[in-house]
């Protein structure tokens, strides 16, 4: 049959998250026909392995420098994104991503430098300011239409 476009807007719920963060993302992808077979640990939906593990993309964040607390040293900032696929989807490996960041809660937003390092992982460079509230907002696409776009507002603190 045809690939329907899927597109999931999530956000995580005020009990399920420290108060002061907020996490917003939101995802698109052209579904797969139930042609494949999942793994054997799996089971789809009429009890079979035969249905297709959809395409949709994850976003994995690595701040250099952050330290237990929350807290990263001020001044330059890397920021490691994996950008992939669900497991066992058979889809084109993340070619593009971008990256935004905000000082004041999101109301404003300037762009990080992204760099590809290989398949699906990049590195976002930013200088933030001693005592900074850093925001995030990342957004990953693959060839074939899949998307993701996740903003965590709060995220974490710089030195001062």
């Amino acid at each position: 049959g045809i690939p329907y476009v899927y597109n999931l807007d999530f956000v995580d719920p005020p009990d399920m998250i420290p108060a002061q963060h907020y996490i917003a993302s939101a995802a698109d992808w052209r579904s797969r026909p139930p042609r494949a077979t999942v793994p054997l640990a799996w089971t789809c939906p009429d009890g079979t392995q035969h249905c297709a593990v959809q395409p949709m993309l994850t976003i994995r964040h690595r701040i250099d420098g952050l330290d237990l607390n929350g807290s990263a040293p001020a001044a330059r900032q890397v920021i490691g994104i994996d950008a992939e696929h669900l497991q066992s989807s058979a889809a084109p490996a993340v070619r593009t991503a971008s990256a935004r960041v905000s000082f004041n809660s999101g109301l404003t937003w300037q762009p990080a430098s992204v760099t590809e390092l290989t398949g699906g992982q990049f590195k976002a460079v930013f200088t933030a300011p001693a005592g900074a509230v850093v925001s995030l907002r990342v957004t990953a696409a693959d060839p074939v239409g899949g998307s993701l776009a996740e903003t965590i507002l709060r995220a974490y603190r710089t030195g001062s």
